[in-house]
């Protein structure tokens, strides 16, 4: 007979997100959400399936997310938070070994995604800017009509500064931001090895309006 459902059941949920397969189909990647112990909070794990195989936990960080393949199937880029520390992008060997950390912007980042040649990441961020007025207490100004949205971080305030495209890249080891858009990028894919294309809001308070822009 089944187990009836009740409040404290949500302590023993497990959600699973965001499946990536490899090029070649041999290997799925997904994360793994789940209540943490103390019930103070979630954390994340990226789990790995090998060729259809059960899969078994790949990164061993708490709030890992955004599991990206490499073109050739043999790195995994990823998110992780580390504490009360925005998340970072990291790249992994499929092989085995520790999580490379890359970045170390003070606002985190977000959807990785690798160049079509396998050698950069390209990302979104809002580089070193800071929310100020959650960390120090004081009231926030708005001036836009578009302040607000459920959901989201803050109280569901948005954030001041839009986010940017940026790339990082793995053979000389820099990092680079590549828009300068007055709206923060909504979504972005490669074009080719060098070239990318992304969508964003013509204005401010455009929000019906989209561009679409080559960088």
């Amino acid at each position: 007979m089944p187990k009836q459902l009740e409040v404290d059941s949500l302590y023993g949920l497990k959600f699973v997100s965001d499946p990536q397969i490899s090029a070649d189909g041999k290997l799925a990647a997904f994360v793994v959400s789940s209540v943490k112990d103390d019930k103070k909070g979630y954390e994340g794990r990226i789990y790995l399936s090998r060729n259809g195989r059960a899969a078994e936990v790949f990164s061993g960080g708490e709030k890992d997310a955004s599991p990206r393949f490499s073109p050739d199937g043999s790195r995994l880029a990823f998110t992780r938070g580390v504490g009360e520390d925005k998340p970072q992008l990291f790249v992994m060997s499929l092989n085995g070994g520790e999580a490379q950390k890359l970045t170390k912007l003070k606002s985190g980042v977000s959807n990785p995604r690798f160049s079509r040649d396998g050698k950069k990441v390209a990302f979104l961020s809002r580089g070193d800017w800071e929310d100020t007025a959650t960390k120090d207490g004081l009231p926030r100004v708005v001036t836009t009509l578009r302040y607000k949205l459920n959901g989201l971080g803050g109280a569901g305030i948005m954030a001041e500064e839009p986010a940017q495209l940026w790339v990082y890249d793995l053979e000389s080891e820099s990092c680079e931001q590549v828009s300068h858009h007055a709206v923060s990028v909504e979504s972005f894919d490669w074009v080719d090895e060098d070239h990318l294309v992304f969508v964003a809001a013509l204005s401010l308070e455009g929000s019906a309006s989209w561009a679409t822009r080559r960088s």
